[in-house]
């Protein structure tokens, strides 16, 4: 059942004092707490393996076919159960076009995709990893905790483990889980949604640097705790403007992003549901997709998001991606996959998984023909009429 909505605006959280104490700040940096998988808990209530589908999309065989087809997601083949444990949750997939393709996920797997292969590459740890930034400039960032930040390099080679610090050089515990990460091309600050363990942590920080070592602004750009609840998502249009969404429908828009002084606006979602999936499908066309199979989309000016209707599932949904407004794809739990093409939502078949339903943790395409889901124990892409990648 989806959770109900209400109509009002989002109240802003009390402001950030001056200068916060980090309570996920550590004198001692051999302190190593594991930082929890950022899906292993969810109060939304994931759905059990035995579910099927039928529920929330119709016949289970034609929303879980047997064999791969045209129009379905597909197993991309000869990793799992080969060079990549069949238990590994892959968290996050980004990119920077159809021949350069990243996803991480637990058991420190990172997989690389170089427009013909996939091909792994293993952290010397089993450390998680949530969350993959493709920069710009030819780098990589990925982590799970502001405690670290494994960089490859902008000219290739070797993975490098960054212990980012404040500005006062003091490095941080793993309980500093990340929660969301972007980026704008243009801009030197990468943003952070960190989750709140304890103490002042801001939910919303900034970091700028590299291999050579990361900064971490302590205050939060002064928007660290803009709507105070935990962030989900974040999305940037250039380095000068960023969204983000969270719990409790929350949602905000950071102008001057790259200033000394970022501004912040709340906005009101319509929903009291944990918004999970945020993106920008074109300049004033965002999408949001969250508990209770719940779309919400903001378009040019205004304060108040759309509800949008027509959506044919009612499981949580965790991402969404969009490669225009008539192009927009959202995952979720049972292996749900949903489509919009400017007109209605449709159900995406996922083939080829058996008896699994695996919840999807994220979605990625490059352009219409090369779209790629990840999640618990499979990396799908979309199989096209064209052939695609599998």
């Amino acid at each position: 059942m989806k959770r109900a909505t209400r109509v009002g605006a989002l109240v802003l959280g009390a402001a950030v004092a001056s200068a916060l104490s980090w309570a996920c700040a550590s004198d001692d940096p051999s302190v190593d707490v594991p930082a929890p998988d950022p899906q292993d808990v969810d109060d939304s209530g994931a759905p059990s393996a035995a579910d099927d589908g039928a529920a929330d999309g119709g016949d289970a065989g034609a929303v879980f076919p047997a064999v791969c087809e045209a129009g379905a997601f597909c197993p991309v083949g000869g990793l799992f159960g080969a060079t990549i444990d069949a238990r590994v949750w892959l968290n996050d997939i980004t990119g920077t076009s159809a021949s350069d393709v990243w996803a991480v996920g637990s058991r420190g797997t990172i997989l690389h995709y170089d427009g013909a292969a996939w091909r792994t590459s293993q952290l010397p740890s089993n450390e998680t990893l949530a969350h993959v930034l493709a920069r710009a400039d030819g780098s990589v960032w990925a982590t799970a905790s502001l405690s670290r930040v494994h960089v490859r390099p902008a000219n290739g080679g070797a993975w490098r483990a960054v212990s980012p610090v404040d500005e006062w050089d003091t490095p941080f515990v793993e309980s500093c889980a990340v929660t969301a990460i972007w980026a704008a091309p243009d801009s030197e600050w990468v943003w952070f949604g960190v989750d709140r363990v304890f103490g002042n942590v801001p939910r919303l920080t900034r970091a700028r640097g590299g291999v050579d070592g990361i900064t971490v602004d302590a205050t939060g750009a002064g928007v660290g705790e803009a709507f105070g609840q935990t962030v989900h998502a974040l999305v940037g249009r250039g380095s000068g403007e960023l969204w983000g969404v969270g719990d409790l429908g929350a949602a905000f828009r950071i102008t001057k992003a790259s200033s000394e002084a970022p501004a912040l606006e709340a906005y009101n979602t319509q929903t009291q549901g944990s918004l999970r999936g945020l993106w920008a499908a074109e300049p004033d066309d965002l999408w949001a997709v969250g508990a209770g199979g719940e779309v919400r989309r903001h378009r040019a000016t205004g304060r108040v998001w759309d509800v949008v209707p027509g959506v044919p599932v009612s499981t949580t949904l965790r991402s969404v991606w969009a490669r225009s407004s008539t192009d927009v794809w959202a995952v979720g739990d049972g292996a749900t996959i949903v489509h919009f093409d400017g007109a209605s939502w449709t159900r995406v078949p996922v083939a080829a998984l058996g008896d699994r339903r695996p919840a999807l943790f994220d979605v990625w395409g490059a352009d219409a023909e090369h779209v790629w889901a990840v999640g618990e124990g499979v990396l799908l892409s979309l199989e096209t009429s064209s052939g695609g990648e599998r």
